[in-house]
């Protein structure tokens, strides 16, 4: 992750960010985070399914019953 800038300072010694722009890249960042986030958990899920569908396979090879 890069460094923060604190409030108003420019990142690249240019002109200090008005508000607006500060907004902007706040939710730039938030939007940025979200994604992350969202792509972890379809991960998380994807890994869960393949581990349910693993079980379900080896249930099945032993003859046993199995319902979702």
């Amino acid at each position: 992750m890069p460094a923060k800038t604190p409030a108003g300072a420019p990142e690249n010694g240019g002109p200090p960010r008005t508000e607006l722009q500060e907004l902007q890249l706040k939710a730039g960042q938030v939007t940025d985070e979200s994604l992350e986030s969202t792509r972890r958990m379809l991960a998380l899920c994807e890994e869960c399914d393949r581990i349910r569908l693993m079980n379900q396979e080896h249930v099945t090879a032993e003859g046993k019953p199995f319902s979702d």
